[in-house]
Formats: structure tokens, sequence, C-alpha cells
């Protein structure tokens, strides 16, 4: 076999040169039309808004040479377009069945940089940052899922902020000395003091899930299914029963049904009268892990008169304490209601939230 040897310098030069030389000018082969053109890929199946509007843009185009054609929802799709004049080549293709039954399509979309898109491009979703978002608990086909809620605006003034992270650091605390057993907290104020934002609040420094839907004295879901449907979640769960003044009252009276017999067949409540109130907190106080905080824009004395003479069902013992938020000053912990303790006011004879009122 004949080899080819190097007759001089130049000869050697050239010889190592031109395969340098063909390896550039493949390279820049390849890599010119990514410097010239722009590629887009839309995905029914991501964003079908999207793609919708490129299909729009798409048939508006004319003249265009179309090749072959497909049909996806009510749209005539082009497999393959090429549009001299407006400079673009686009190719389609439908894929595979997927789990929800419909066919996806995936549109390609190649132009020149100097040329404008078929569509704006999406913009893209901001990331949430996790240390300002809240696992709440929500029941869609009485089936309980997890969603991801915005722990807290901006708006919120500085004054409810800072009240808030006092109340929420208060039953933190206690939760955490109790070695997490269950509590029972009562937050009384004003609207707008941060009743709801201290009950986020503690279930993230929990690192706990949140439900905030429960109401005993109103149809839903039970207690004891909210607390066997959490089992094998988080370690720890906050139930929030918000405004529970609007039924309290009906509570301690047995008055929870209209005079409806066949109602009150029919429908299943978890606490119809003071007894049932009594074992539904006495059953939730044997829990371990959870956290179950009662809101109201209700003084505390106006509350002790809504329920029963002895005041059993808000008694130390089933209530770990009470927290009111007030005007001007700093939230106020109050012990929870003893069967020989008078009405509590703070100051002489003066409520706390005399200055404000219920509303």
């Amino acid at each position: 076999m004949k080899v080819l040897m190097p007759t001089s310098a130049h000869d050697a030069v050239m010889m190592w040169l031109w395969p340098v030389l063909a390896g550039w000018v493949l390279i820049l082969l390849r890599w010119i039309p990514s410097l010239v053109f722009v590629q887009r890929i839309y995905k029914s199946n991501a964003d079908l808004k999207l793609t919708m509007l490129v299909l729009d843009a798409i048939n508006d185009i004319q003249p265009a040479m179309r090749f072959g054609e497909e049909v996806f929802r009510r749209h005539t799709v082009p497999r393959v377009m090429l549009s001299l004049r407006k400079q673009y080549f686009l190719q389609t293709k439908l894929c595979n069945v997927g789990i929800d039954g419909d066919l996806h399509l995936e549109v390609v979309v190649w132009r020149p940089f100097w040329i404008p898109a078929l569509v704006p491009d999406a913009v893209p979703q901001k990331r949430l940052d996790p240390r300002h978002t809240l696992e709440v608990l929500t029941l869609i086909n009485a089936c309980m899922v997890t969603a991801t809620e915005i722990l807290m605006s901006d708006e919120v003034p500085p004054v409810a902020r800072a009240n808030a992270e006092a109340v929420a650091q208060m039953m933190h605390d206690h939760y955490s000395e109790k070695k997490q057993r269950s509590c029972v907290f009562v937050l009384h104020g004003y609207p707008g003091a941060g009743k709801s934002l201290a009950v986020r609040l503690l279930a993230k420094k929990l690192d706990a899930d949140l439900f905030d839907a429960y109401h005993p004295a109103k149809r839903g879901i039970s207690l004891s299914s909210i607390l066997s449907d959490y089992s094998g979640h988080m370690d720890r769960l906050v139930i929030a029963y918000e405004e529970f003044d609007t039924s309290l009252k009906k509570v301690a009276a047995g008055d929870v049904f209209n005079d409806d017999k066949e109602e009150r067949r029919r429908m299943c409540f978890d606490a119809t009268d003071k007894s049932s109130w009594n074992t539904l907190i006495d059953m939730y106080k044997r829990r371990t892990n959870t956290i179950m905080v009662l809101t109201t824009n209700r003084s505390y004395d106006e509350v002790q008169e809504m329920i029963d003479v002895d005041r059993s069902m808000l008694r130390k013992g089933r209530v770990d304490f009470h927290i009111v938020f007030q005007l001007g000053a700093d939230p106020v912990r109050m012990e929870a209601m003893t069967v020989d303790v008078p009405k509590k006011t703070m100051g002489t004879g003066c409520s706390v939230f005399d200055e404000w009122g219920s509303d």
C-alpha cells in the first residue's frame, strides 16, 4: 500500500490544516442555523391556550405552502407549512393519547431572529418562595387534597403583622411545652386584627398543614373524618374554626336545627347541643400533634354570655387559653373560663373590647 508522505514543510502544514478547517466548517454549518433561526415548541398538554393562539396565527398566514392536514379541536392543522413571504417554517404532530383521553398537539416553529414570533412568548410563572407559602387542606368531591397558599400579603398592616406573629408564637410555645399534645385556643379580636393570619403563621412555624374550613354545627366534613383522612400526612395539623360564635349560642341552646324532625334525622353534625360539643372537644383533646384554633370577633365577656351557665363548654381543660387582640396595645393572654370565676375584664370593670365593639 502506498502511503503519501509530505515532500516539504508546506505540504506537511496543509496536510494537517485541511482536516482542522473541515472540522470548523462542519461546526459552523451545525451552529449557523441556531445563530440565525429561532425555534419555538408549543405543546397543548403544557399550555393549551398558547397553543390554540399559535394555531389561529398559522391559519392567518397567507400565502403559504401546506403539506398534509390534521384536525385538532376543530382546527385544520398542516403537518408541514412553509411561508417564504413571512419566513416561517413549522412542523406539527399529534402525540399519543394522554391519560385524560385527549390527543396532544406539538407545534415546532422556526423563524429568522429578526422576524417577530407568531405569538408573544408566555410569561414564565414566578416561582413562589417556600418561606412565604403554606400547605392548606381543602375538600374536592369529598376528598382531602392539598393546595399551596400565599402565607401573607404585602398589604397586611405592620401592626397586624406584628400582633399575629406574637400570637402565633404564644400558641407555638404552649404547644411545645405540652410536648405536642392537642391544644385548643380561642382568639378574640376586631375584624382585621390578624386572627386568621396568626393561625397561618402558627401552621408555618410548626411546618404543619392547615384545614381552615371546619364547622362542627354545619354540614361538611366531621372532625373524626379530618383526623382519619389526615393519617399519613405531615406530622402536625392545625384546624381553624373561624367565627365560631355564629353557632356557639345555638349549640349551647340545642337549637342547631330548625323545628324539622326530618332534617334532624337526615343531617349529621359534630355538635348539636352542649353534651355533643363537650364530647367532641374531649375526644379531640385526647389526640396528639393537632391544634384547633377558634376565632371570633366577639369579646371574652360576650362569648361567656353565649354559653351554658356552668361554662363547661369552654372551661379550662377543654380550652388551653384565650388571646385577646387589642387596639393600640399588645395581644393579651387570658386564662380559660372556670365555673367559679365571674366574667373577666381588663382593668376596673372595663372590657378590653368596649372601645371597638363586636362587629
